[in-house]
């Protein structure tokens, strides 16, 4: 993260995370979640303090508190867009889930219309760059 003196505004944003081997993580709540190898995208919102939550995604060292938390005690995001105040994580998670297959249950506790902010790729990362302008313009 950079160590400008500048703050980060509030927003809505994406953490790509190439899982390398299937996984089984058990989160918080005990739901146990099965993940393939390949590109997952997480939405995930800061509301207020986007560069505390970004750097708190890339931390060894933390306690483990939302479903994302527990995938990334194994994999960390290789890249992260940080999206136009525009979109909210609510719609960002609902465009997404018209295109991609989603994990149901994981990271959507508050949201009430997704049932995921996490989703899955079966592609490489070139396409998976390719395609997400198109589903966010659409």
């Amino acid at each position: 993260m950079p160590k400008s003196g500048v703050e980060l505004p509030g927003s809505t944003y994406l953490l790509i995370i190439n899982v390398q081997r299937a996984i089984e993580i058990r989160v918080r709540s005990g739901q146990d979640f099965f993940l393939e190898p390949g590109l997952y995208i997480y939405v995930g919102s800061a509301k207020g303090r986007l560069k505390p939550r970004l750097t708190r995604h890339f931390r060894h060292e933390k306690k483990l508190f939302w479903n994302i938390d527990y995938l990334l005690a194994d994999f960390k995001p290789f890249l992260v867009f940080v999206l136009s105040p525009d979109y909210d994580e609510v719609t960002t998670a609902l465009m997404l889930s018209h295109s991609l297959q989603f994990i149901r249950n994981f990271g959507a506790a508050d949201d009430p219309i997704n049932v995921s902010h996490l989703f899955y790729f079966r592609g490489s990362v070139k396409e998976l760059l390719d395609i997400i302008p198109d589903i966010l313009i659409n």
